[in-house]
């Protein structure tokens, strides 16, 4: 019964270890301010667009990349968590239920 209990409480703090590093995760993505945008630079003519011109637009389309990856990163940190959680309080709710069994043997 003590090994029962001690596994239980292991398993309780673990869950709520996972859920506070969820919620920091969270405040984190919510808090954390948005890079600024790159400066940006007049194009040529509306109508002539120039070798110059094409290199600055793939240039921002990186920088739109470099900023969304570690965006995306966090998120599926975030749904990792998410399912990490769900199956503590799954393994959770399995050892509460043989304690609770053993304590009525």
């Amino acid at each position: 019964m003590t090994i029962l209990k001690k596994t239980l409480k292991e398993a309780l703090q673990w869950v709520r270890r996972s859920q506070m590093k969820e919620t920091m995760l969270r405040r984190h993505l919510v808090n954390s301010p948005p890079p600024p945008p790159p400066p940006l630079k007049a194009l040529s003519e509306p109508h002539t667009i120039q070798e110059n011109d094409t290199d600055y637009i793939h240039s921002l389309e990186n920088e739109i990349t470099n900023v969304k990856r570690p965006l995306f990163a966090a998120e599926a940190r975030v749904v990792q968590a998410e399912q990490r959680e769900e199956v503590i309080t799954q393994e959770v709710n399995a050892l509460a239920e043989l304690l609770i069994c053993q304590l009525d043997d």
